[in-house]
């Protein structure tokens, strides 16, 4: 059995990385060793074979990318990689579906519908679900919600829940850490200054913040988000580095960024940037998959759950509606097992849209990106403080009343007369 990456174990966290694989080699069944892991916090994805099927099982919300090819079999960290030794070629008509998102003027953050991929026969592992193959067959399973789920719905109780988890899971983070420095990814939002707070409950003596910033332009929210990292953390007594946005091509960098995200690239910049102006012995705390727990997403809810019903959820535009989306959310809907509400048992499945789509294709690939410069661990990535958070009605969680009631109680000082804009980050 193979654990890759940065695995936590909140329940024990004076186990290593060697005593949690341990625990995990020694389930019982397929199903226990899943059980065992779900709830496992930090960045990783198991690969365990029992003598008959080889099993792939990822961390909350994928962040350790998987991605596979049915014939041959090939199970890799990159789907490029998947491509290369696979031998797959391109695929023009998700390469010609991603221009003409930009043809019908597609808003916002573009990325693959559904299971699509630039390479013919490439396919994610998603959050939630399992891969398993037994010489023969690849099967991409779902395994979450457990027939037991449930979500704790009093808010109160629920808080209490997201607290200790949350703090639980940043010191680990911290203390698995040392003797790194601890870079607190921080804007304005509401999301990075709980990570703030839950790093300051452990006051690593090495903790900074960094902010990165456009030297050319300063659009409004980017201001906002600079100004308000700043005053936090100056009123907190931490370091605040100001990252400028490198978006130089004729770097080395770039060389192994093409190398590496030829057909996916999203925001090579930032990579880049941190990569020559940050540590690459930092641990970042990014608060990215919040979402998936607050519900502030996708507040218009109501409607049955629907192959178009994603469509537009994934793209609610004149792109989001075209026939080759709409059979791109339908092949995802069936891949996920995303077709009957009754399957999710307490989860909504706007928040399991968000968890395993928006989070499982778009996130993971920036994810990779800034891999390239230092280790990325997100605060947020524990089953646990998603449950938490998903537990409240949605009208109690969509203003991300849970991270302001811990800012609030953590005692963040910020000073007189300055307010966070209202926006999330």
């Amino acid at each position: 059995m193979f654990l890759i990456g940065h695995p936590l174990d909140l329940d024990h966290p004076e186990r290593g990385p060697d005593r949690i694989a341990a625990q995990l080699a020694a389930a019982d069944s397929v199903d226990a060793l899943i059980r065992e892991a779900a709830y496992l916090g930090g960045r990783w994805v198991v690969l365990a074979w029992d003598g008959a099927q080889l099993v792939a099982v990822p961390d909350c919300a994928a962040t350790m990318p998987a991605y596979w090819s049915k014939r041959p079999f090939v199970l890799a960290s990159h789907l490029h990689l998947v491509a290369e030794l696979a031998q797959l070629e391109r695929d023009e008509g998700s390469m010609n579906l991603m221009a003409r998102a930009r043809s019908l003027g597609a808003r916002g953050t573009l990325h693959w519908p559904g299971i699509k991929t630039p390479f013919l026969g490439v396919a994610p592992l998603l959050p939630n679900h399992h891969l398993t193959w037994d010489g023969q067959e690849g099967r991409h399973v779902r395994f979450y919600p457990f027939d037991d789920t449930t979500l704790e719905r009093d808010v109160d109780r629920a808080y209490k829940q997201f607290r200790e988890l949350f703090v639980a899971h940043v010191q680990a983070i911290c203390r698995a850490g040392e003797p790194n420095a601890i870079g607190v990814s921080l804007t304005a939002g509401v999301d990075s200054r709980a990570s703030l707070a839950a790093a300051l409950s452990w006051r690593p003596t090495n903790l900074i913040a960094f902010t990165f910033v456009r030297q050319t332009e300063m659009p409004p929210g980017l201001l906002d988000d600079l100004l308000g990292a700043n005053a936090v953390a100056v009123a907190n007594r931490v370091f605040h580095r100001v990252v400028v946005l490198d978006d130089r091509t004729d770097t080395a960098f770039n060389a192994a960024y093409r190398r590496t995200f030829r057909h996916t690239p999203q925001f090579r910049g930032v990579a880049q940037s941190y990569y020559y102006q940050l540590p690459d012995t930092l641990i970042e705390l990014q608060s990215m998959i919040s979402a998936a727990g607050s519900g502030a997403s996708y507040r218009n809810r109501g409607e049955p759950l629907s192959s178009a019903r994603l469509a537009r959820l994934y793209s609610n535009s004149e792109y989001g509606r075209t026939a080759e989306v709409g059979e791109a959310l339908a092949e995802f809907a069936e891949y996920a097992d995303l077709t009957d509400e009754a399957r999710l048992g307490p989860i909504d499945y706007h928040d399991a849209f968000y968890w395993e789509h928006r989070l499982g294709r778009w996130a993971t690939l920036r994810m990779q990106e800034v891999d390239l410069a230092h280790l990325m661990m997100l605060p947020y990535n524990s089953r646990g403080v998603i449950e938490a958070l998903q537990g409240p009605p949605l009208e109690e969680r969509a203003g991300k009343q849970a991270q302001r009631r811990f800012i609030a109680e953590s005692g963040i000082l910020r000073p007189p007369g300055w307010a966070a804009p209202a926006r999330c980050g």
